[in-house]
């Protein structure tokens, strides 16, 4: 086996404290030297299972002067009991070896091999190891196979000898399961059974100090608590002892709650629970009262008030003050923000928030949307590259704002914001929100191409109608009966004509009008009749048309005005 530690014991009950074995050894030589994880042995030896200095053994597994080669190591000579050894040393486990147990720096060093383990740990004291008895599993564990796997340690551990007092370091002989080490010198001879009656339980042996007897140790029961004499006959407990009780005031358990009376025919004492006020002895409750036999009080305290950011937010009453305590914030924890991004806010342990400057390079916020990449300068200031995004043109072009990165976010509007596609036939014009402006297409064509059809831009339309083209006497301005007829270019989808014909009286008034119906023709002319007498000599006429499409006539054409020049009747 190599240097440092070696393996630790398996599972064990504590059963009392062990004193040091006698210590009769002289200064160790090389080879014996106490061996552990802080005192390493000098080469060439190694450190072995019973923490010593030993030479390692030959190429053949053999040892010089007769001595044992196990686990690579030469130990003492055999043999099968201590007196086959030498004075100073003892039989353990079939070896002669030091009757000393280890030196020691920590308690590490004191970590015991084998099959059982020291379950709240050995202690070093004034170099030397001290341990408490070892007892081995019950049921033992399934690996402990027989004798090979017995409990192997320290000479100056080993079962007590009744006879003399002492201890015998022959170590356990038997198999696993009764593998137990009782070298308690002092508590060997003394039990510490609880009292039959209940008032004295959880016995345990005390040693005491080199060569003072142990004493055992017991939880007493409360006073005035009913127990039962050997006798068989019920008691009271008084001081961890069972008797009876003569009066009242034997009984009295210090219990403001109970009211405490010795039954003076079964002379024990009874603890009726009593109602009423009480102390609990907490300044942290009010308003205590008896129940159930035991005072208990109202949380009149309440503590989630830390005095600063770097305390605990629930804290603690103290019974004896009634105030509250509250611990401190480990140093690291973060606390009240001081709404700067380039300090860092944290506790420093001892209930103070600090706001240090972060170093240079670490990310923050300027507060700033257009600057990107933002780190503070080493000195409590953050800033970053400035970037910057300006609207494009017109109404629906793109909206640019700044977000932190380096590119600007666009936004284009939508319908709800108006603008001009330039399209007359489409009303409810909007930005598309793609950057176009779009609205809604409409038609104001009515079918009668004797119309000017127009948009006017909300939906609507308005019709004019179109002049007849080309009205002019077939002989020139002046017209006769003869030559009334009209050449002009009629509508060419209409499928009748209305005219109106008006004439001027001399003092510029125009007559009635007077209104008949032609077929599609191109051709109009002044109807002489009894309603349409003939107009005055050299006065002026107008005629004016309107289409029918569909059977539905359209508006009238402009007037078209001529001279009645032939100053003759019809």
């Amino acid at each position: 086996m190599g240097m440092g530690l070696l393996p630790r014991p398996r599972a064990a009950l504590f059963v009392g404290l062990m004193l040091l074995a006698p210590a009769c050894v002289s200064e160790p030589e090389l080879e014996g030297r106490a061996c552990g994880s802080t005192a390493p042995c000098p080469e060439p030896l190694m450190c072995g299972v019973d923490r010593t200095c030993h030479f390692l053994c030959d190429g053949f597994g053999g040892c010089p002067d007769g001595r044992v080669c196990a686990d690579d190591l030469c130990y003492g000579t055999p043999c099968a009991s201590t007196g086959d050894c030498a004075e100073g040393e003892v039989c353990v486990t079939g070896t002669c070896t030091p009757d000393r147990p280890p030196e020691c720096e920590q308690d590490v060093d004191c970590t015991l091999p084998g099959i059982c383990e020291i379950v709240e740990g050995a202690r070093c004291e004034q170099g030397r190891c001290q341990y408490r008895t070892l007892s081995c599993l019950d049921p033992p564990p399934a690996q402990c196979a027989g004798a090979d796997d017995l409990f192997r340690t320290f000479a100056g551990v080993g079962v007590c000898d009744p006879a003399t007092g002492g201890c015998d370091y022959s170590m356990m002989e038997t198999a696993c399961p009764s593998c137990v080490d009782t070298c308690l010198a002092p508590c060997s001879n003394l039990t510490c059974d609880d009292d039959a009656g209940g008032c004295k339980t959880g016995g345990f042996c005390e040693p005491g100090a080199v060569g003072e007897p142990a004493t055992c140790r017991y939880q007493l029961a409360p006073d005035g608590m009913a127990c039962t004499l050997d006798s068989g006959d019920p008691g009271t407990c008084k001081a961890g002892a069972c008797g009876i009780c003569q009066a009242d005031a034997d009984c009295d358990d210090g219990n403001a709650c109970t009211a405490d009376t010795c039954d003076l025919g079964a002379h024990v004492c009874r603890h009726a629970p009593v109602a009423g006020t009480c102390d609990d002895q907490d300044l942290c409750t009010t308003g205590d009262t008896c129940s159930d036999g035991v005072c208990r009080g109202q949380p009149a305290v309440t503590c989630d008030s830390p005095p600063g950011p770097c305390f605990e937010a629930a804290g603690r009453c103290d019974p004896g003050t009634g105030t509250c305590a509250y611990t401190t914030s480990v140093a690291g924890a973060p606390c009240t923000d001081d709404n700067r991004d380039c300090t860092l806010d944290v506790c420093d342990g001892n209930g103070a928030c600090t706001h240090d400057d972060a170093p240079a390079g670490t990310a923050c916020q300027d507060g700033d949307l257009c600057t990107y990449a933002d780190v503070c300068d080493g000195n409590g200031t953050c800033g970053g590259t400035a970037l910057t995004c300006t609207d494009a043109a017109g109404v629906c072009g793109a909206n640019r704002s700044c977000d932190g990165t380096p590119r600007c976010v666009e936004t284009f509007p939508g319908p709800a914001v108006s603008c001009d596609d330039g399209n007359a036939c489409s009303f409810s014009d909007g930005c598309n929100g793609a950057g176009g402006c779009q609205g809604t297409t409409y038609s104001c064509n009515d079918g009668d191409l004797c119309t000017q059809d127009t948009c006017d831009g909300q939906g609507g339309c308005s019709y004019t109608a179109l002049a007849p083209s080309g009205l002019a006497p077939t002989g020139g301005g002046d017209v006769s009966r003869q030559d009334v007829t009209l050449v002009w270019s009629p509508c060419t989808q209409a499928t009748q004509y209305e005219v109106q014909i008006q004439w001027q009286a001399a003092d510029g008034t125009w007559n009635a009008y007077y209104t008949y119906q032609v077929s599609t023709n191109t051709k109009l002319f002044y109807p002489c009749s009894s309603t349409a007498p003939s107009p005055p000599c050299n006065s002026d006429f107008r005629f004016r048309v309107r289409a029918q499409t569909n059977g539905v006539y359209g508006p009238f054409s402009g007037w078209a005005v001529f001279n009645w020049a032939a100053c003759r009747a019809c």
